[in-house]
């Protein structure tokens, strides 16, 4: 089956023709949906109709973009088993030209500035690291990156218009079912890879405060209750995160599409109050992030079931040209040297799926 996968996958790369291939945190099956030639994309914003069945969803970080919706009546469905015992990728360490870490910088220092002057708490800064490949062998890359964290929501997404876009990310935004749903709060970033105990800074811990105080309010607003977990230390590859659960119930009349439309973009990826913090990135980042920090998944209207992640280590692909899409959360206390180095350091995980396919020297 997993040959007949990626036949499909070439082909409709071949045809320019939708089509999604996922798995799901701990699950043991790779899903592919591909498109017809009938398959309409159509606007997933605005009302749902359950007769259309299973949906992917691919929403991006600015909210008045529609999304792209892929219809599982629509396409035929194709499941693979993955790897019995998955290779452990090492992350690829890239060089930065001095003018990128410059440029990076300096953009920390003009947020501190403005936090300092009282705009906002926080802001993610994010940058996206342009790369050139010699060639690419989908069956490699499929199996590299459904390797790299079977934590996470691993994928890769085509669309005519949108081109390619692949990656595994650890933060659900948004699931559940039979209006019952769960989410997180996931902030704060270290490296460590043997386990042992975490000391977060104050920094970190505020940080983390934020987008909790945040998820609560806003669901607070179209929930019956809200109910807050412990915090608690997530390992996501070779990163930790701090990481709250947050679960409850749906008022009736509310989808999990519009819910996860309130808690989008989160302060995990926009910054807080999510207002001025996304005006200073929209003026400031310098490129479009597009479907990066954006969310996908499924959802199923007839069902009542959804499973949203927001869009972090990710990448986007056209022809042999490549972007890692990476980024921080800052407060005032930031370091700016710190913080471009920790984004470097986020690189290494979609660099590590990629390896194979880099040119010489990279």
């Amino acid at each position: 089956m997993l040959d007949q996968l990626i036949n499909h996958v070439r082909m409709h790369l071949q045809n320019q023709k939708s089509f999604v291939v996922f798995v799901k945190p701990q699950e043991v099956h790779l899903e592919g949906w591909f498109s017809s030639e009938q398959a309409d994309e159509a606007n997933a914003i605005g009302p749902q109709n359950p007769a259309q069945g299973p949906q992917f969803i691919m929403q991006d970080f600015d909210v008045s973009v529609p999304a792209k919706i892929l219809n599982k009546n629509d396409c035929a469905v194709i499941h693979a088993p993955l790897e019995e015992e998955p290779n452990v990728l090492k992350d690829y360490n890239f060089t930065a030209s001095t003018e990128t870490g410059a440029t990076y910088t300096s953009l920390i220092v003009k947020a501190i500035q403005s936090m300092r002057n009282g705009l906002f708490d926080k802001v993610v800064l994010s940058r996206a690291h342009q790369i050139d490949l010699s060639h690419c062998d989908w069956s490699l890359l499929l199996s590299r990156l459904m390797s790299c964290d079977l934590k996470a929501f691993r994928y890769l997404w085509h669309h005519p218009d949108e081109g390619i876009w692949l990656g595994a990310t650890p933060e659900l935004l948004i699931g559940g079912g039979d209006r019952r749903y769960q989410t997180m709060a996931l902030a704060g970033t270290q490296w460590n890879i043997r386990g042992e105990d975490v000391r977060w800074t104050t920094k970190e811990r505020n940080e983390h405060q934020w987008v909790i105080d945040d998820i609560h309010q806003r669901l607070d607003r179209i929930s019956n209750q809200v109910e807050i977990g412990p915090t608690q230390t997530h390992q996501a590859g070779r990163l930790q995160h701090l990481k709250t659960g947050v679960t409850g119930s749906l008022q009736h009349g509310i989808s999990f599409l519009e819910a996860a439309l309130v808690l989008h973009p989160t302060p995990a990826v926009c910054g807080y109050p999510r207002s001025q913090a996304q005006a200073f990135i929209i003026e400031n980042e310098g490129y479009d992030r597009r479907y990066y920090t954006g969310f996908l998944g499924l959802i199923d209207n007839a069902k009542d079931t959804a499973a949203l992640f927001v869009n972090l280590r990710c990448m986007s692909v056209s022809g042999l040209n490549a972007r890692i899409y990476v980024g921080g959360g800052l407060t005032i206390n930031s370091d700016p040297e710190v913080e471009f180095e920790e984004t470097q350091k986020k690189l290494g995980t979609m660099g590590s799926v990629i390896a194979p396919f880099l040119k010489s020297g990279l």
